[in-house]
């Protein structure tokens, strides 16, 4: 993928859903990657006891992976790919990517493919748990409940690079992964029982590429590891 500033950046902390119009290119192939916020009208309860709206920045990192302040139960990544020839059924993709969250982010996600805009379907046997919360506010109350979580995506370490194959289930000619934001507790925060649902810098998930980009766009070095969809074998 091609991390460009102009396309993927947006500043705006005001409610919103979808994208934000923002997306980054396939630097090979054709393809995009974006974010997507669920509903913004959810109103979180943060550690002074005061709510806020989620965030919706967007933006491009040091090291130029994307990242986003978000991950809330659903909120979304979305990498679509459209080939120069239809993908028959039964054909195996293999997906590669290096996925990092923050301190406060869920480490439980649900990845999914779609084919031609239809059905998502898991990557991946889903699992089943409950989360369970307490978590104090400076005020000295303290909120506590729990939800039940589906996922097939767990995040045991900040930053991990992951390899899935899957066998599309029909012929396409536009496919889709999704990559959703499924539990909300943070594993990595002081307290690991504490409910992800605060406006910070460490509540943040990230998709990262390959290289580094100088300010003119051109490469300047190797760093992190690639986002790719690759077919791997195609029926016949």
């Amino acid at each position: 993928m091609t991390v460009n500033e102009g396309t993927f950046t947006t500043e705006e902390a005001t409610p919103a859903t979808g994208n934000g119009g923002a997306y980054a290119n396939a630097s090979e192939g054709n393809g995009k990657i974006e974010f997507y916020y669920a509903d913004q009208t959810n109103v979180m309860v943060l550690a002074d006891g005061s709510s806020a709206y989620k965030g919706t920045s967007r933006a491009v990192g040091g090291n130029g992976d994307l990242y986003v302040k978000g991950g809330l139960a659903g909120d979304y990544w979305l990498v679509t790919v459209t080939p120069d020839k239809v993908i028959p059924a039964g054909s195996t993709i293999k997906f590669t990517f290096s996925f990092g969250i923050g301190n406060t982010t869920t480490d439980k996600w649900m990845l999914e493919y779609s084919c031609d805009g239809g059905e998502y379907l898991p990557v991946g046997e889903p699992q089943k748990t409950t989360d369970t919360w307490t978590q104090l506010f400076s005020t000295g109350e303290a909120s506590s409940g729990s939800m039940e979580v589906t996922y097939n995506y767990l995040v045991n370490k900040k930053y991990q690079l992951s390899e899935k194959q899957f066998t599309v289930s029909e012929d396409t000619e536009e496919l889709k992964i999704r990559m959703s934001a499924a539990g909300c507790l943070c594993p990595f925060s002081k307290t690991p029982t504490q409910k992800g649902d605060c406006i910070n810098n460490s509540l943040e998930s990230r998709f990262s590429p390959t290289v580094k980009y100088l300010e003119d766009g051109t490469a300047h070095e190797e760093s992190g590891h690639p986002i790719v969809l690759e077919i791997v074998s195609v029926a016949e």
